[in-house]
């Protein structure tokens, strides 16, 4: 009995030996430099609370009413102000809830490409992927167009020809690309103060003597004949006013405490871009006298400011301006970590997968950054159109996944 005990402790040490060897040589191959294999990344801080939510939120999905005018135009205040009421009911809220659940639920940054890949497979995932990156990148090339569409003189011609425009679009790309850089943390207090920044024009023409005695009424249940009315410019513009929901999951990672942050963020944005959308156009439809709706176009705001006084017309402008700005700066926050997953699942090259060791996706910001500077040259209409029926593609599969993980 005693040989036998010890022949079993002489074993258990042998045992115990050999795994002490293969830990050695795992912590050396973990150090060595010349290893193929990738460190661990770390995950990245959860640093986004709820009012930096809110103001991501909103600078995501609508980031003011610049850009909607020509909805107005298109179908007559009484249709777009109806529209302005029913589509966050039975647009916007569908989509709110459902990136509040899949959000909470998968809690990783890439969002939609997850929920779709887990629902029908890597195929389908595939297909989606690729279909919402040409989405996203249509998407982001909007911003720089309207960031200069809005800089006009009080009668509502161009500051800057051709040739300036696109530098101070290459401008306002490259600083963004910085911000996004230097980490989410930063581009959530800056989407705060450029909420406040964005809102403010408004609320003072709002409260305006002028323009609160001048309110008119009769003027919101104008219409444009049917066969004058262009449904597609119309549904576009307000689709995509109204989009942008589902790039919250994108950076759910990321996000603090997000079974109460999603809920209470989108539910306060659905109502805020309510709001934002109908005080503006019921104000600039008792200015005129300059500006008649059927003339709107993007950038016609900053002409019915000019219209109240001169120094909210300027004030327009810089709100305007910071709006494509907070809005493109919020975007590429989010794309990025969607290319940032691709990569990782293998649909995209693995170099687009590269990150600081802090989570940031600088080999996507580069990607989008670039494929901005070769769209932004094309017309708001042409780039929206497209963007929207990309994004209903998507939509739709974002949706029948949803069902189909929550009740499968």
């Amino acid at each position: 009995p005693g040989l036998k005990t010890t022949s079993e402790e002489t074993g258990k040490m042998e045992d115990e030996i050999k795994l002490i060897d293969l830990n050695n040589e795992e912590l050396q191959q973990d150090t060595n430099p010349n290893s193929t294999e990738e460190p661990e990344e770390r995950a990245p801080p959860r640093v986004v609370s709820i009012w930096k939510m809110i103001a991501v939120a909103f600078l995501l999905t609508s980031g003011g009413p610049f850009g909607v005018e020509p909805s107005v135009a298109t179908a007559g205040p009484l249709v777009a102000l109806l529209a302005f009421i029913i589509l966050p009911i039975i647009y916007c809220l569908p989509q709110a809830l459902m990136t509040a659940e899949l959000g909470t639920m998968i809690s990783e940054n890439g969002g939609y490409v997850i929920w779709i890949e887990r629902g029908f497979g890597r195929f389908i995932g595939y297909l989606n992927s690729m279909n919402r990156l040409c989405c996203n990148i249509c998407d982001l090339a909007v911003y720089p167009v309207l960031f200069t569409d809005y800089l006009t003189t009080p009668s509502g011609a161009p500051l800057l020809n051709n040739g300036y425009n696109y530098l101070l679009k290459l401008g306002m790309v490259s600083t963004v690309g910085v911000l996004n850089v230097i980490g989410l943390e930063l581009v959530g207090i800056a989407s705060a103060i450029f909420t406040a920044i964005i809102l403010t024009p408004f609320i003072i023409e709002a409260g305006y003597p002028d323009v609160v005695e001048n309110l008119n009424p009769s003027v919101w249940v104008e219409t444009t004949s049917l066969k004058h009315m262009q449904w597609a410019l119309f549904f576009s513009v307000l689709l995509w006013n109204y989009t942008g929901w589902d790039q919250l999951g994108a950076i759910a990672a990321e996000v603090s405490n997000p079974r109460r942050t999603y809920p209470i963020a989108v539910m306060v944005t659905v109502i805020l871009n309510m709001l934002c959308f109908l005080v503006p156009v019921i104000c600039g439809l008792t200015q005129q006298s300059k500006l008649n709706w059927a003339d709107w176009v993007a950038g016609s705001f900053t002409t019915i400011a000019f219209d109240v006084a001169n120094w909210l017309g300027y004030f327009m402008i810089v709100a305007s301006m910071v709006s494509n700005f907070g809005q493109y700066n919020v975007q590429l926050t989010s794309n990025s970590r969607v290319v940032w997953k691709l990569a990782k699942m293998g649909h995209l090259p693995h170099f687009l997968s590269y990150s600081t060791k802090w989570g940031t996706p600088v080999a996507g910001i580069i990607f989008h950054v670039l494929t901005t500077c070769l769209l932004m040259g094309f017309s708001f209409n042409t780039v929206v159109q497209l963007d929207v029926f990309l994004n209903s593609i998507s939509l739709l599969m974002e949706f029948s996944s949803f069902i189909w993980l929550r009740y499968k």
